[in-house]
């Protein structure tokens, strides 16, 4: 059993694509651009029993006013959830070798942080991992977490049958105004919009600057796509999708004029149908104001969990903590 820092991009790969619980923000090329806007060093382990790789882990490691923080993700990236991931076998196997992997998984991370030595240290893991007793035993803060998901399996009619009145009267309103939606990879125009927002509400934006925008969508361009929406030569709404095993809505989606992010979410919905996708990811159920908005669309709210652990400057690190990723802003529409 060890601890080990991979360095081999298409073995991790391989992994991600394989694990249950693998997404687009475990993907190598992602991590690397979250580690280079950031100023977070990258630390990609690989938990190993005996000879098999049964885990990786994703930290990121930057010391902040003197206060070493470790974080899966980092803040102000607006990634949702990172964290661990299984291996591909895990659900499959008996609960019992289930319990004897995360064991492994927790007693190898706290081992790695009494080396790393943070003050503050966060991990927010993939929706609908549900088993964190071994942090919790550990001696780990354990926090509920939320997400939601779309089922896009019944057909168009059904889905929409099942919004508030007032989403469905919203996107029918914006069908007739001939609002259109374009698909590239340019995102000027969501970060033009994302900044107008939090300028508005006075508050930094929750992401490191467009550059990060642009390298993402240059770097995975198969997976990372921007959707717009056009009111003749204006954009006024957009998202940034990812495309791996679900499709999910990730930064953006400010605030519009108007009925334009109804109808960016039902052509959203008609195009992940369309590309073969079974779900639709909706981050944000864990704010109140996005929530009320988006549980009109009827989503099956998901849970998961976040892992913290702080030392005796925990009042600090966690005012610092709460400093760079809250009231700097989410990347996510406000």
């Amino acid at each position: 059993m060890g601890i080990e820092i991979l360095k081999d991009r298409e073995q991790w790969d391989r992994f991600v694509d394989g694990s249950p619980y693998g997404s687009i923000f475990h993907q190598w090329d992602l991590l690397k651009i979250v580690e280079k806007h950031t100023g977070f060093r990258f630390l990609p382990y690989g938990i190993t029993k005996g000879e098999k790789l049964i885990a990786l882990l994703p930290l990121f490691s930057r010391r902040v006013y003197g206060l070493r923080m470790v974080a899966s993700p980092p803040p102000r990236t607006g990634i949702p959830h990172m964290g661990f991931v299984v291996s591909e076998a895990f659900d499959t196997q008996k609960q019992d070798r289930r319990e004897q992997d995360l064991e492994t998984i927790g007693t190898e991370l706290a081992g790695e942080l009494e080396t790393l030595a943070p003050d503050h240290f966060f991990m927010s893991l993939p929706p609908n991992f549900l088993d964190v007793r071994i942090f919790r035993w550990l001696g780990f803060e354990v926090i509920p977490s939320y997400t939601y998901f779309l089922d896009l399996t019944p057909p168009p009619e059904k889905i929409l049958a099942s919004f508030k009145n007032k989403r469905r009267g919203a996107i029918k309103s914006a069908l007739q105004s001939g609002l259109s939606l374009e698909i590239g990879s340019d995102p000027e125009d969501l970060y033009r919009l994302m900044k107008a927002r939090y300028d508005e509400l006075g508050q930094a934006l929750g992401i490191p600057g467009i550059e990060y925008l642009q390298d993402l969508s240059r770097t995975l361009p198969d997976a990372i796509r921007i959707c717009n929406v056009r009111d003749g030569d204006q954009v006024v709404a957009s998202t940034m999708l990812t495309r791996y095993k679900d499709m999910k809505f990730w930064l953006g989606m400010p605030k519009p004029t108007g009925n334009a992010n109804d109808f960016l979410i039902w052509q959203v919905i008609l195009e992940a149908k369309s590309q073969g996708f079974s779900t639709l990811e909706v981050v944000g159920a864990n704010t109140r104001h996005l929530s009320a908005f988006k549980s009109q669309f009827n989503p099956a709210l998901v849970p998961g969990f976040n892992i913290r652990r702080r030392n005796r400057r925990a009042a600090v690190a966690e005012y610092l903590y709460r400093l760079t990723k809250h009231r700097k802003g989410s990347a996510h529409e406000v």
